[in-house]
């Protein structure tokens, strides 16, 4: 029947169109026609296309050429931004802001404080057993009553100057400077242990700040071009070419990218709370620089950086402040020998009489008996150093342990990135490669839109990758106690 106007006429375009597609996709006609061309891309010769740089937008259908666009254009500088996203900036800047965050923190402060407070307490332990001179005197008045009935009265004054020293005590002094030496020796390395571990903090904050903001970054693309491909489906839906559905998916699609930005965003606000928590300023535009150049660690020099670990320093020295304390209390059951020379001057009123008195004295001081005290607490001593012995042991294991498990996460880390690179790269590709195949109208939209979410889902864990690469490579540097390194090179 002839079609009566130009609505009608379209139909009968379209179902011829249809009824040629299906004889090219079975390859025979069944009227006895000879088969079309094959409209099946070659897919190997797409990737060809796009390894040659070929502009591939210019094959699919105006609409559907912008979306990802700029996802692209990202993903292109998270892959290709010179070679490593990581080998890009100037580490300087960051390392500045690190080091004047450490110059204001309270912890540090109080740290440098404990410092100078040990060296005084050196002091004071040493001029206890120096030589000493003490002045004294006195006024008195008295009322004497005879049973006479008469009465005396009169005022004296007795001023005097002594002298002491301590000549010997068996050495427990000399233990007990010691013990206080250590002791600084300790006070030193939490200072130490205080400016590395916020400088660890410090990185982790920076890192995770780039994290939220990259992140951020790809999810506001990711979420323009699901806007734009919906707008795409409504003028489908509007020629009629899509349904009322496919727009309600798509729609869903947006609200899928929308749900992700608001994540994201959360995210960037928590790690900006913790920089300027940090920092005490709002975080630098850095975007993620180049990793510390230093020496690479080896695996097989465990050994070696476990006995450099503050935390197992702290142990032996406080063993050693210990066994120190035991000898000390059982020197001082010995006791000590001291010297003292006294000058003293009094005058009488009543008798108009002044008097001198020199002395000299040499004593030796030691306990008979103090109830158990002095035994009781060597028992004491002699437990605390084999407990402190015992943690020694456990602080060896766990070391070899936590060393062991932050080379094998490094080296997993170092690992990932290559391979999610490779994923990402892949991904972008495809990308490309289902635009092409949508120009031969062999797949459908949403098949384009799931390539966009396998891109954007790529990029969003290489982001991860990369930064978890770089803080655990700093985890393994602190553990080895390797920021000395870091410091040096900041300051170079």
């Amino acid at each position: 029947m002839k079609p009566k106007n130009k609505f009608y006429k379209a139909i009968f375009v379209v179902a011829a169109l249809l009824f040629i597609g299906s004889i090219a996709s079975t390859g025979q006609a069944q009227d006895g026609y000879e088969p079309g061309p094959d409209l099946t891309p070659d897919v190997s010769k797409v990737q060809e296309r796009i390894k040659d740089g070929a502009d591939l937008a210019s094959d699919v259908p105006k609409g559907i050429e912008n979306i990802g666009r700029d996802m692209i254009i990202l993903v292109d500088r998270i892959i290709f931004g010179e070679q490593d996203p990581t080998q890009r900036l100037d580490i300087q800047p960051l390392l500045q802001d690190i080091y004047t965050a450490l110059d204001m923190s309270p912890i540090i402060k109080k740290a440098e404080i404990a410092v100078s407070q040990g060296i005084l307490n050196i002091e004071q332990i040493e001029n206890s057993g120096s030589f000493s001179i003490n002045a004294g005197g006195g006024v008195n008045y008295s009322i004497t009553q005879n049973s006479n009935g008469s009465s005396n009265q009169g005022a004296s004054i007795n001023p005097n100057i002594t002298a002491s020293k301590r000549i010997y005590d068996f050495g427990a002094l000399d233990l007990k400077v010691e013990s206080e030496r250590i002791k600084l020796k300790t006070t030193e390395i939490n200072f130490k242990k205080a400016n590395d571990d916020l400088f660890l903090q410090a990185l982790s904050a920076f890192y995770e700040v780039q994290r939220a903001l990259l992140q951020t970054r790809l999810a506001r693309e990711n979420l323009a071009s699901r806007k734009t491909f919906v707008n795409f489906i409504r003028q489908r839906m509007d020629l009629g070419a899509s349904s009322s559905a496919d727009v309600i998916r798509a729609e869903a699609r947006v609200a899928a990218a929308l749900g992700a930005l608001s994540g994201s965003l959360e995210s960037l606000a928590i790690a900006r709370a913790n920089y300027r928590k940090i920092f005490a300023k709002e975080a630098a535009p850095y975007i993620l620089p180049r990793e510390f150049d230093i020496e690479e660690l080896d695996v097989d020099n465990i050994d070696e950086y476990i006995e450099l670990n503050p935390d197992l320093e702290l142990v032996k020295l406080n063993i050693q402040v210990a066994e120190l304390e035991l000898e000390r209390l059982q020197q001082e059951r010995f006791g000590s020998i001291n010297s003292s020379a006294r000058v003293a001057r009094s005058y009488s009123e009543s008798s108009g009489i002044f008097s001198d008195t020199l002395s000299f004295g040499l004593s030796y001081n030691t306990s008979i008996f103090d109830g158990g005290i002095a035994d009781t607490g060597i028992q004491q001593a002699r437990l605390n150093i084999a407990n402190l012995q015992f943690e020694e042991r456990r602080a060896r294991i766990s070391l070899k342990q936590q060393l062991e498990d932050a080379f094998s996460q490094y080296d997993g880390k170092v690992s990932a990135v290559s391979s999610k690179m490779l994923v990402l790269e892949g991904a972008k590709d495809s990308y490309n490669i289902t635009k092409e195949l949508y120009s031969y109208s062999r797949i459908s939209l949403f098949e384009v839109l799931s390539a966009q979410e396998e891109l954007f889902n790529s990029g969003k864990n290489l982001i991860d990758s990369i930064i978890d690469r770089a803080l655990s490579k700093y985890r393994l540097l602190y553990l080895c106690n390797q920021f000395e390194e870091i410091n040096y090179l900041g300051n170079d």
